[in-house]
C-alpha cells in the first residue's frame, strides 16, 4: 500500500513538474521587449564575397531615456544620449541632411527589435536552447529572400542572438551580451552632456 501511494505521489509530482516545465517552455505570444533594457550588441556582417564587417554598440534605457555608445572598427565611438526631451551627441548628427537622423526614434535600438518580435507571430517555435548559460526561446522564420533565427532570453525577454541568412550568400550575426558587471546604471548616464565613453570601456 505504501509503495502504491508513493507511486501515485511520484506520478502526480512528475506530472506537475512536466506541466510546470511546459508552462515555462511556452513563449508568451506576441513577444514583448521590455522598455528598460541593457545590452552590448556585436554586429557581424558577412558579404557574399566572404568579407566581413564588425560593429558594436552598448545600449541602456530607462523609460523614454536611453544611451547608445556605437563603435565601428578603428573609428572613435559615437555617443547618443536622450533624456526624454533633448538629444545629445558627440557625432555629426546636426550636419546630416536626413531629418530622421536628428530624432531619438532613429537611434532607439529597441524599435528594430520590437518590430522583429512582432514578426515572430508567424514564425516556427523550435524550443528552448542555451545561449551562453541563458535559457532562450528559439524561433525561425523564412522571408522571400532570407531566413531568420532568433533566440530570446526566457528571463530578461531580450534577444540573445539574431542570425539572418540571405539567399545571395550574405549573412548577418547579431550577438547580445549583458553589460559588464562593473557598469553601474546611474542617472548621469542619461545626461545629454555626458558624452564620455562609459559603457564600452574605451
Amino acid at each position: 500500500m505504501r509503495i502504491r501511494i508513493a507511486h501515485i505521489i511520484l506520478v502526480i509530482f512528475l506530472g506537475f513538474s512536466l506541466s510546470a516545465a511546459g508552462q515555462i517552455a511556452a513563449p508568451p505570444m506576441p513577444l514583448k521587449l521590455p522598455d528598460d533594457v541593457a545590452w552590448v550588441q556585436t554586429f557581424l556582417t558577412i558579404k557574399k564575397d566572404g568579407t566581413r564587417e564588425y560593429q558594436r554598440h552598448a545600449f541602456i534605457t530607462k523609460g523614454e531615456k536611453f544611451r547608445l555608445e556605437y563603435e565601428l572598427f578603428n573609428r572613435p565611438t559615437t555617443i547618443i544620449v536622450f533624456d526624454g526631451k533633448s538629444l545629445g551627441t558627440n557625432g555629426k548628427i546636426q550636419e546630416s541632411k536626413d531629418p530622421k537622423h536628428k530624432t531619438p526614434e532613429f537611434w532607439d535600438a529597441r524599435i528594430r527589435n520590437k518590430q522583429l518580435y512582432a514578426l515572430m507571430n508567424k514564425s516556427h517555435y523550435k524550443g528552448i536552447e542555451k545561449i551562453d548559460n541563458h535559457n532562450c526561446w528559439h524561433f525561425s522564420a523564412e522571408g522571400v529572400t532570407s531566413k531568420i533565427n532568433l533566440w530570446v532570453d526566457v528571463n530578461k525577454m531580450i534577444p540573445r542572438r539574431i542570425f539572418v541568412d540571405y539567399e545571395n550568400g550574405s549573412a548577418s550575426r547579431d550577438l547580445f551580451d549583458d553589460l559588464p558587471e562593473q557598469i553601474k546604471i546611474t542617472p548621469e548616464l542619461f545626461d545629454p552632456k555626458n558624452l564620455n565613453v562609459n559603457l564600452l570601456g574605451n
